[in-house]
């Protein structure tokens, strides 16, 4: 079973020091409104009927 370490330190030592690093851009900081406003646009002309 997994437990979380006991502080932020131990954390960032055995936890986050596992994790690759990417070569990705940051995503801008309006991400999450873009991503919703892509998602109403595909659901506006999905061809949803009640049931």
């Amino acid at each position: 079973m997994f437990s979380m370490p006991a502080d932020e330190e131990t954390f960032k030592k055995d936890v986050l020091s596992r994790i690759p690093l990417r070569s990705e851009p940051p995503l801008p900081p309006d991400w999450v409104r873009t991503e919703m406003l892509e998602r109403f646009r595909v659901l506006q002309h999905a061809p949803l009927r009640k049931e």
